[in-house]
């Protein structure tokens, strides 16, 4: 796996974790594929070796009530 696809794993791991339960969300990546993913970014932090602190804002989760209306979550 290169820095772009780990990047990519990520990114869809991201996503399907902050789904909010309404159905037809984002797939779970595969998780060996999550695990090589998170290899690889500690090896780049490491090799960063920053001491300063990075704020990250979460983005929006837009839900569409509509088809919370038509699908309900039920929970599980």
């Amino acid at each position: 796996m290169n820095t772009n696809e780990a990047q990519q794993v990520l990114t869809e791991f991201n996503a399907w974790r902050r789904y909010k339960g309404i159905v037809d969300g984002p797939d779970c990546p595969d998780p060996k594929d999550i695990g090589e993913a998170i290899d690889i970014a500690i090896a780049i932090l490491k090799s960063i070796n920053r001491t300063e602190r990075v704020e990250v804002t979460p983005p929006d989760i837009k839900i569409d009530l509509e088809q919370l209306k038509e699908k309900p979550y039920y929970g599980g």
